[in-house]
């Protein structure tokens, strides 16, 4: 799945790395201390130079407060080659971030009246899905959303998969040939959400394999899921008939008038996007 959306609002992470510095202790531990940033200009010169001594190109941080945005200032370059500079309307790919919205998703379904956190899986989707190794287990969407399913991803599927240089776009670069050639990714169309869960997690699937669940049962264990977080987006489709796209961008996007954030990249312009380095 391809997502793109506008830099809007602040990362708290980023704001906590702009109001504090760090040091290391003798366990090897980082630990923040107090601040000396006093004021805005101070705050622009620490990003100033964040920006100035690591390997971040460009960024942009935006502090609101009530509804009011207080402090909003961008930092490096969008593109280091053609020297372009980031501004607040830079558009960035935001990857997995964009399980904020699967999240968001979720809780507008449940307050549609569609599911409950303690809904079973399979109450919904047209085929079961079955952890072999716990078969009475029952995963739940509150699992999904949590990283308890025991649903695993195999990263060398996931990789290959997943991420893909769609048909059209430009293969003839140092970084296309890089994923291409060295990482393995291919140059094709989208899979379908509907597609890639069935091929992952149902048994006559071309993914499916043991490896694509735990050995524990669900609710027992935390572990990170890009593909429960997938099933999570599949079950939006199946229970509002709608793509999970089109149901984020009617339900969360144009409510917040967030109107330069897609999942299509073909709906921006790719002028305003920064350059992804690697």
């Amino acid at each position: 799945m391809t997502t793109v959306f506008k830099t809007l609002v602040p990362i708290i992470l980023s704001i906590a790395l702009a109001l504090t510095s760090c040091s290391t202790n003798d366990d090897g531990i980082t630990v923040a201390e107090p601040s000396t940033i006093k004021n805005t200009t101070d705050l622009d010169d620490y990003l100033g130079e964040l920006v100035q001594t690591t390997a971040v190109p460009g960024m942009a941080i935006s502090v609101v407060k009530g509804n009011s945005i207080v402090y909003q200032r961008s930092f490096g370059y969008a593109n280091i080659q053609n020297q372009l500079a980031y501004t607040n309307e830079t558009i960035n790919s935001v990857a997995s971030v964009s399980k904020t919205f699967v999240g968001a998703a979720v809780a507008k379904a449940i307050e549609q009246g569609y599911f409950t956190l303690e809904t079973n899986i399979n109450d919904i989707l047209p085929v079961d899905v079955i952890n072999p190794k716990q078969p009475n287990g029952v995963i739940k969407i509150k699992h999904l959303v949590t990283h308890t399913s025991g649903l695993v991803d195999v990263p060398e599927v996931y990789l290959a998969y997943n991420y893909h240089i769609l048909p059209g776009e430009d293969i003839a670069t140092a970084g296309a040939d890089l994923l291409m050639n060295q990482v393995g990714i291919e140059q094709r169309e989208s899979y379908s959400l509907e597609e890639f869960m069935a091929n992952y997690f149902l048994e006559d699937g071309d993914l499916y394999s043991l490896d694509n669940f735990a050995d524990t049962p669900p609710g027992s264990g935390w572990s990170y899921s890009n593909l429960a977080t997938g099933l999570a987006g599949y079950i939006i489709e199946t229970v509002t008939g709608q793509s999970f796209d089109d149901y984020v961008k009617g339900n969360i996007l144009q409510p917040l008038q967030m109107n330069a954030s897609t999942y299509d990249i073909s709906e921006i312009n790719r002028d305003e996007m920064a350059t992804r380095y690697i």
